[in-house]
């Protein structure tokens, strides 16, 4: 297709950390959620490409209708810590309005 076999290097990143590693490595860079990158970019070892415009994306838990109530618990867990974490959008402000 391309008129020669062309092998990209490939990069298996299991996890948030290791995009984040990654990134320090100098591999490449990527968008990460500022909680775990915060504290790379102060101290400099990160940077932000666009410091001025910021991207904020809304999140969204999704799970099996059928719940077994230790995965309730997970849910309910992840959802507050991701209320005290995180940045509200505006939408979220809306729909959570009285």
């Amino acid at each position: 297709m391309l008129g020669a076999d062309v092998h990209p290097p490939l990069h298996w990143l299991p996890s948030s950390q290791a995009f984040v590693d990654a990134a320090l490595a100098g591999i490449g860079w990527g968008m990460n959620p500022e909680p775990l990158v915060i504290d790379h970019l102060r101290a400099g070892r990160l940077v932000a490409l666009r410091p001025d415009r910021p991207l904020d994306v809304p999140l969204f838990w999704q799970q099996s209708r059928i719940v077994s109530p230790v995965l309730g618990n997970v849910a309910r867990a992840v959802v507050h810590e991701a209320r005290t974490m995180l940045v509200q959008t505006s939408f979220e402000r809306r729909s959570r309005a009285p």
